[in-house]
Order: C-alpha cells, then structure tokens, then sequence
C-alpha cells in the first residue's frame, strides 16, 4: 500500500465477460487500507465489476502509464450517497481540481449518480468495518 501513498492517479484494470482486461485511471483516495475511486454509475467500468469483482491496480500517471507494482484485489460498487465521505476525502486531497470536476459533472446533468468503488487488498479492512463506517456517516 505504501505505494499510492503521494499518487494521484491510479490505473485500475477490469475484466471483460471474455476475459479480455481493460485499464482505465482514475484519480482516488486511501483510507485504512482500502483505495476509493469515483465514477459515472452506469460506466462499462462499473458493469464489469459487477460481473466480475477480481482487479488489478497499479499507481499511475494521468495517462495510464504503471508507476509502480499492480496489486490484485477485489472491488465492491457503493452509491455514492453511501459513501459520502469519499466525497470529502477527494476535496481534501485534489481541492480546485475536484471542485472544477464536480461543477463539470452539474452542467452535464451527471450529479448524484455516481458510484464508488472500493478496492481492498487481501490483508485489509473487511465488509463489516466498511458498513460500519457507512452507518456512522449517516447519523
């Protein structure tokens, strides 16, 4: 995990139904063990998780290009009304840039359909510390 410490970027990569591996990055945030990344609920990205739950991921530049080891790990689909609290981490952590995408997303009319996609690695925090959290967030 040490790895994603200072980056900003990460490539995740999802599989097709045929097997075949698709590489997207994406900014995110790290939080107990878990990385957290933001995307349009009905993206191919989302429904091939759904379909297959096994990825891989690797800090990266803007462009995809692997700055680091990939890492296997497993992703889970939240709404991001769940999951608000990613939401305040990445202001935190991208500020201007974060807000600019989120006036972006407004204007398109994309606002409040966005999934988060929670990646955990084989050592990290389980489902019931995660539902926890959630839990606590909402009160």
């Amino acid at each position: 995990m040490n790895q994603f410490r200072d980056q900003k970027v990460v490539t995740l990569e999802t599989y097709k139904k045929s097997g075949k591996a698709v590489q997207t990055p994406l900014l995110f945030v790290a939080h107990e063990g878990v990385l957290y990344m933001r995307t349009p609920m009905q993206s191919w990205k989302v429904k091939r998780i759904r379909n297959n739950a096994q990825v891989r991921i690797v800090p990266s530049d803007r462009h995809g290009n692997p700055q680091g080891s990939w890492m296997a790990g497993r992703a889970e689909i939240y709404h991001e009304r769940e999951m608000a609290w990613v939401n305040e981490l990445s202001k935190q952590k991208y500020g201007l840039v974060k807000g600019l995408m989120d006036l972006r997303n407004r204007l398109l009319g994309r606002a409040g359909n966005f999934a988060v996609i929670a990646v955990r690695f084989p050592d990290s925090v389980d489902r019931k510390t995660l539902t926890q959290r959630r839990k606590g967030a909402k009160n």
